[in-house]
């Protein structure tokens, strides 16, 4: 369960966006090792222009996963399974229809260029495989880079004169490259982050 909060500042046909949003309720996962616990939190600077029937813009996101072990859902031990962290900047463009009366239905799409990391611990990573002083040596992080895409579709009615009430949907996909092999283990991963949103827009005057 995340809050997303978002600040706007419009001139003319500009516009930047900061957001952020953070996890209050983790996502729990059973593992054989116990219970893991998820937590993210992202933030996104947004810088655009609004065209008649479309937007383009251009940005700086980075985000964050903290994965940690608990033995049950009142246990949480923080013991950490492992982590991932990704930066980098994007592009992209969206647009939106009215229908006069009902609200109106707005589409985006985006392409990013991200740098990742991911830091692993015992036992999440079972390194009984591994002779010490022969090899190989598991790392403690494996780091890549990815382009990425990210999809998202909207719906935002009339609540009040100033008040827009929104339904999102946005799919962010990245696949993370990495030269590291080891145990005859490609450590290349994928981060997919799928977020269904319920919010509120008020405009300041």
């Amino acid at each position: 369960t995340t809050v997303d909060l978002s600040l706007t500042g419009v001139h003319d046909r500009f516009f930047l966006t900061l957001n952020y949003a953070f996890s209050i309720e983790s996502e729990i996962e059973t593992d054989p090792n116990g219970l893991i616990f998820y937590s993210r939190e992202d933030i996104n600077l947004t810088f655009g222009y609004s065209f008649d029937a479309f937007s383009v813009f251009a940005g700086y996101r980075n985000g964050a996963t903290d994965a940690n072990y608990g033995t049950s859902e009142t246990n949480y031990q923080g013991k950490r399974a492992f982590g991932t962290s990704a930066d980098g900047f994007y592009v992209g463009t969206s647009a939106s229809y009215y229908f006069e009366g009902k609200g109106s239905l707005s589409g985006s799409i985006a392409i990013a260029a991200l740098d990742g990391e991911v830091s692993l611990s015992e036992p999440f990573v079972d390194t009984s495989a591994f002779i010490p002083g022969v090899g190989p040596t598991p790392p403690e992080n494996i780091k890549g880079s990815a382009v990425g895409f990210s999809l998202g579709i909207g719906w935002s009615g009339q609540v009040s004169e100033n008040t827009l009430y929104n339904i999102d949907l946005k799919i962010n996909q990245f696949d993370f490259e990495d030269d590291v092999v080891f145990g005859g283990l490609d450590l290349s991963y994928e981060e997919n982050l799928n977020t269904i949103s319920i919010g509120l827009t008020h405009f300041f005057e």
